[in-house]
């Protein structure tokens, strides 16, 4: 079989459907269950993998003796049938991420395991169909592996090729294809007739369903939470039928519901419209990311006056209220553009909406909704770009006098997960917006926080297990600190103002609003602010019209690392080496009871506990079906050595791989560019190493590897 090159192939088509099964199965639980996908979705690999190679060492049936062309080809069909199957199984599933951090209940957890068990299964039999051929081959393992990671490699360019038009669902099975191809290929060379049928007879008959309208690869499940100021969620059950539009994309799955069915919002009128606002409100169309974020498109005739008091009365719009002009004007996260709207609203000649979403930018504002929208985006003095916001501000090089940031990312509960990364408002990133500001320019920033009051008794408190969700507050302190930075003898009180709306999203929330000027606000600025937030009816947070808070705190403490000392969470803003939001502080653990609160109380617990469940049966279940092959001892003792060294490089593999993924986003902008670009590198340069071992095969080892260890070393160093 090796000698014709089929089992590099068969090892290149596998990899290749894995990782695009990889890529396609983060997006999808993204949707149906929500928290940790790209941890969950990395799990969900290396644990089908891992499984399968110990099934193929402590298995009798895989033995090398054993194992013939025929039972690898068998593998081969296997791997393409699991994809398919479950892959329908699990769009199959009546879930939605609002199950988990919403309304969490036992059957829900049930159906998140089937999910879970449901995604290993594929990397399961693919990881043994490779195992198997490097078995039978184990002399040419080093152009092997060779043709297993460029097939990985080639899996990541083409999921990013494959998910606009194909879906994420679908392009899972197409991926699958050329593994079935060569298995229906060998299959028929040999007679085998109703086997290859078995092959062939799934995919046809899949396409045949979806094209006669059967939604087996449509999600099942959606959600609505009700009213913003009111939230209660709820899940129902939905078909493309009830769409007006639907795209998958690596930044989110973007739909719009038909007007006919629960909207994620019912009687939507804004984030942030002040609950004293009696005038009309337009028609809007809320545009809907992973059953999660929304934005919303604002019916619009080209009469902006019609507009201006509902435009007015949002706590989106108090930079406006204090006078200035902003001629210049940047809005990252742009989505439907209401911070556009607010801009013409007030004279603005300039304006450029930057939104990650191309489906946004491209497909709705200037698509479907470009009519309902007045053509919005292509007004005169408005430019829109589909770019990630950081990129795009330092590839301007332009000075704005305006930065605007409405709800970027949105509030959800897996926000609290250590895991999450948030490199919009890094200090570094910070750096970069106020370098961008013209002299009097101002940085607005609105984002969902944990109400003023709920974070001020929490601070109080010698320990809290669990922490506060306070975005607002790390980037208050970043911004404090970059601007005292960058303008020595600064004092930041002059050049801040925040206020809030309360229980906004969620009850124990508040939607704020910080903006900072690179110039110090007048008295009759900070009048002219001060008597919209008492006209509108929200909260003003600093000036403090009450009690004292924590951003008041923040803005006038004299020593900030002191003030975090006395808190019982950490207030640091995140940087670009630990691009983290969380509000974890080892100073506030007074125990190891403690910790382990903390833990608990932390999302990423749930899915690690679910994970571990798995882990026992697809790592453990082969070591108690097989037991008797060896004796323990003697196998823990030969291969202990060898588990140990290949744990270290896959771990140390994996966090140079994480960093540098980061890293690369900050370069080349879209998180599309840098999962696939960096994946792509790091697969096919390590196939290429694994190809150039055979010039190393009479060396000694441990000399290589030292010598390897050495150069990834002083290669890395570099970086810093």
């Amino acid at each position: 079989m090796d000698r014709s090159g089929t089992g590099r192939l068969a090892v290149f088509a596998v990899a290749f459907a894995l990782l695009v099964n990889e890529i396609m199965i983060s997006a999808i639980f993204n949707v149906v269950i929500g928290a940790q996908n790209a941890l969950v979705a990395i799990s969900v690999a290396m644990l089908g993998l891992a499984a399968s190679g110990i099934v193929a060492y402590v298995s009798p049936a895989f033995a090398a003796a054993r194992l013939t062309e025929a039972r690898i080809v068998v593998l081969l069909a296997a791997t393409a049938l699991a994809t398919v199957v479950c892959t329908v199984a699990i769009m199959a599933l009546p879930i939605n991420h609002g199950d988990f951090s919403y309304a969490p209940s036992v059957a829900a957890n049930a159906w998140k395991l089937a999910a879970y068990v449901a995604a290993v299964v594929p990397f399961f039999v693919g990881g043994l169909t490779i195992a198997c051929v490097f078995t039978k081959w184990p002399e040419r393992i080093g152009t092997l592996y060779f043709w297993d990671l460029a097939g990985a490699a080639l899996g990541c360019m083409a999921a990013v090729a494959l998910m606009a038009p194909l879906s994420a669902p679908r392009a899972i099975v197409w991926a699958s294809l050329p593994a079935a191809a060569l298995a229906l290929v060998h299959l028929a060379r040999r007679g085998r007739v109703a086997a290859a049928a078995l092959v062939v007879v799934p995919y046809a008959l899949l396409e045949a369903a979806v094209g006669a309208g059967v939604p087996l690869y449509s999600v099942k499940s959606f959600n609505t939470l009700g009213e913003v100021d009111n939230p209660s969620y709820r899940s129902f059950r939905a078909t493309p039928q009830d769409l007006d539009f639907e795209e998958w994309a690596l930044d989110a799955w973007t739909i719009v519901r038909r007007e006919s069915i629960p909207q994620q919002w019912e009687r939507f009128r804004g984030w942030g419209l002040s609950k004293r606002y009696d005038g009309p409100v337009p028609r809007m169309r809320l545009v809907n990311y992973n059953l999660r974020f929304s934005t919303y498109v604002t019916e619009f005739d080209g009469d902006i006056g019609k507009l201006s008091a509902y435009l007015d009365a949002d706590l989106i719009a108090l930079h406006y209220a204090i006078g200035r002009t902003y001629p210049r004007v940047l809005n990252i996260g742009a989505g439907g553009g209401r911070e556009v709207l607010n801009a013409l609203n007030h004279g603005s000649t300039d304006i450029t909406a930057v939104d990650i979403s191309r489906a946004t930018i491209d497909e709705l504002m200037k698509g479907d909704f470009a009519e309902f929208s007045g053509r919005l985006y292509e007004r005169p003095g408005v430019t829109a770009v589909a770019d990630e916001g950081r990129s795009f501000v330092r590839r301007s090089g332009r000075t704005y006098d305006l930065l605007d940031f409405t709800i970027v990312g949105g509030t959800n509960i897996e926000k609290l997960d250590v895991m999450k990364v948030e490199d919009l408002f890094t200090v570094e990133a910070l750096e970069t917006y106020l370098a961008h500001l013209a002299p009097d320019g101002v940085f607005s920033y609105v984002m969902y926080n944990t109400s003023a009051d709920l974070v001020a008794a929490a601070a109080k408190q010698p320990f809290v297990a669990n922490l506060p969700y306070i975005p607002a507050l790390k980037t208050l302190t970043g911004l404090r600190t970059v601007l005292e930075r960058m303008q020595p003898g600064t004092r930041f009180e002059d050049h801040v103002l925040i206020a809030g709306l309360s229980g906004v999203m969620a009850k124990g929330y508040d939607l704020v609003h910080i903006f900072v000027s690179r110039s110090p606000f007048t008295p009759e600025e900070r009048a002219r602010f001060e008597r919209r937030v008492a006209d509108l009816g929200f909260v003003p947070l600093y000036p403090a019209g009450g009690g004292a808070n924590l951003y008041d705190d923040i803005v006038r403490a004299p020593d900030l690392p002191a003030l975090e000392r006395t808190l019982p969470f950490n207030i640091r803003p995140a940087t670009d080496d630990r691009p983290f939001h969380y509000a974890f502080a080892w100073h506030a653990v007074p125990s190891a009871a403690a910790f382990a609160a903390l833990l608990w109380h932390n999302p990423i617990t749930s899915t690690g506990l679910v994970f571990a469940a798995i882990a026992v049966l697809f790592l453990a279940g082969p070591l108690v079906v097989w037991r008797r092959r060896e004796p323990a001892a003697a196998r823990t003792a030969r291969i202990a050595p060898l588990l140990a060294y290949f744990a270290c490089i896959g771990a140390g593999y994996m966090m140079i791989e994480m960093a540098v993924l980061l890293k690369l986003q900050l370069y080349l902008g879209k998180p599309t560019y840098s999962l696939s670009v960096g994946l792509f590198s790091f697969l096919l340069a390590s196939g290429v190493g694994s190809a150039l071992t055979n010039r190393f095969r009479h060396a000694p080892p441990a000399r290589v590897a030292a010598w390897a260890v050495a150069a990834i070393v002083a290669y890395g160093a570099a970086f810093t």
